[in-house]
């Protein structure tokens, strides 16, 4: 019975373990190593911007990764001879990828560290929230809306508070005198 619920024990452990975000140094090797690897040589074939990836096979989000594809699960984490990923990296089986010519001894390295790792990658959660942050969205050119009373506006600021204002069928508040002014400036 001892045996029984340590076993148990154990399994819930290794359970958690994967569901855990890894560890920042291995999100770092990811990213730096493992991913602009396979932005520049896989996504284009195996992503979810296809309608239908190739093999059934992503590698863009970790969930799709550890169900692997049409030729079943890419690689065992911790095992890297057994992987079907890197088989097909090494040009060792039918199978090679990438098809455009194969990678450097140096990158398949890398995927073999990664694997040999177990595989960390950032949760696809965690990669959406990152890619949809203000931060990382290009710079747009907003163009200053037309308003009715421009003589209030003093800067582009002033004319896009006053559209939003004018949207809403407000008016603004009259100027502030010096004393107000004062006040709310060393608040």
């Amino acid at each position: 019975m001892r045996i029984g619920g340590l076993t148990c024990l154990m399994s819930l452990l290794y359970v958690t373990a994967l569901r855990a975000e890894p560890d920042p140094k291995s999100i770092e090797f990811f990213e730096t190593k493992i991913r602009p690897v396979l932005a520049q040589s896989c996504y284009a074939c195996h992503s979810q911007a296809l309608a239908s990836p190739m093999g059934g096979l992503r590698v863009d989000s970790p969930e799709a990764i550890q169900k692997g594809g049409k030729s079943g699960p890419m690689f065992t984490a911790g095992d890297p001879e057994s992987s079907l990923l890197l088989r097909a990296l090494r040009y060792g089986d039918k199978l090679k990828m990438p098809p455009s010519g194969k990678l450097s001894d140096e990158q398949i390295a890398d995927f073999v560290t990664w694997i040999r790792a177990g595989v960390p990658m950032p949760s696809s959660t965690a990669a959406k929230a990152g890619s949809n942050h203000w931060a990382f969205r290009p710079v747009l050119d907003n163009k200053v809306p037309a308003v009715k009373r421009s003589a209030w506006v003093r800067s582009p600021i002033d004319a896009f508070i006053l559209a939003k204002l004018e949207t809403k069928g407000l008016d603004p508040a009259p100027p502030a005198d010096k004393r107000t002014w004062l006040r709310r400036v060393t608040f």
